[in-house]
């Protein structure tokens, strides 16, 4: 009974607080919400979403998506200046050297703060080589030619990338899983911001195990976070490194518990203007 009486008491406690205009919760304001109309088509066709990316300084945007056949795959980019007016344009990579038309971690997109250049990175093999290739666009219609910044003289499907840039000096930045076991390396590059000449590459430090799904954050400072998946010793987990200019990074570290009951696959990172990194990621038990 007295519990009963409490919660009575609470309860018209609450009601006459409402009804003098006393709320507990702030009120948020209601705002307008721009819904769009119709979808916008930018290709037909059976496709595949690969990657996007929006610049951190205007509306530009850019998304990329691949077609064709497994034997000749075609990468196809979709940039836009403003959100609403869109071009399509097809990236100038040799026939069917495009690793996996499947696969988000063998592409990348950024665009340049400073030059509004829109950069496209992917892993290609040819001849039995796994290559690290880039080409820049203006416009989203006009490339570049294509350049090489690695190559792995084996072929290696596992190959992936992720790529960056700075608001403080316009600089790209690319980290590469570059090798196949049992030797894995991660290196990292850096190119201008109208993606003229890539530096060579250099490795990040105490990297071990295998490799996968590297991701890259930066900050409104320009600090960098790398972030990837491991197995090592039958057990998974993820580690990270930090670097303020993409060619000098931290030792690499481990983020997350090891454990040999779990896989974690594919990290997400989100990095805030002030430097707070968020990593997501997914994993399933043996229960």
């Amino acid at each position: 009974m007295v519990r009963v009486g409490l919660c009575r008491l609470v309860a018209a406690l609450l009601s006459l607080l409402v009804s003098i205009g006393i709320a507990l919760v702030p009120t948020i304001p209601a705002t307008a919400v721009s819904v769009p109309t119709s979808a916008l088509e930018l290709d037909t066709g059976v496709g595949y979403f690969l990657a996007s990316t929006v610049s951190k300084t205007n509306n530009s945007r850019a998304l990329m998506w691949s077609k064709g056949t497994d034997a000749l795959p075609v990468l196809k980019v979709g940039w836009s200046p403003d959100g609403n007016s869109w071009s399509t344009s097809t990236l100038p990579t040799l026939q069917s050297e495009l690793v996996d038309r499947y696969d988000s971690t063998r592409v990348a997109l950024s665009i340049s703060p400073t030059s509004g250049t829109l950069m496209a990175m992917w892993i290609g093999l040819s001849a039995g080589v796994t290559y690290l290739r880039s080409a820049t666009t203006q416009d989203g219609v006009t490339w570049s030619e294509v350049k090489s910044l690695g190559s792995y003289p084996v072929s290696n499907p596992d190959s992936s990338v992720a790529l960056v840039s700075s608001e403080t000096t316009g600089l790209f930045t690319a980290v590469w899983k570059n090798s196949g076991p049992p030797n894995q390396m991660l290196s990292s590059t850096t190119v201008d911001d109208v993606g003229s000449a890539w530096s060579s590459l250099v490795t990040i430090p105490g990297v071990y195990g295998l490799i996968n799904s590297p991701q890259l954050g930066i900050d409104s400072s320009g600090k960098m976070t790398a972030v990837w998946d491991v197995n090592f010793n039958s057990e998974s987990f993820l580690m990270a490194s930090r670097s303020t200019d993409g060619k000098n990074w931290e030792n690499a570290s481990v983020i997350s518990i090891k454990t040999p009951y779990y896989t974690s696959s594919k990290p997400s990172i989100a990095v805030s203007p002030a430097g707070v990194v968020v990593v997501a990621t997914h994993r399933y038990t043996s229960s």
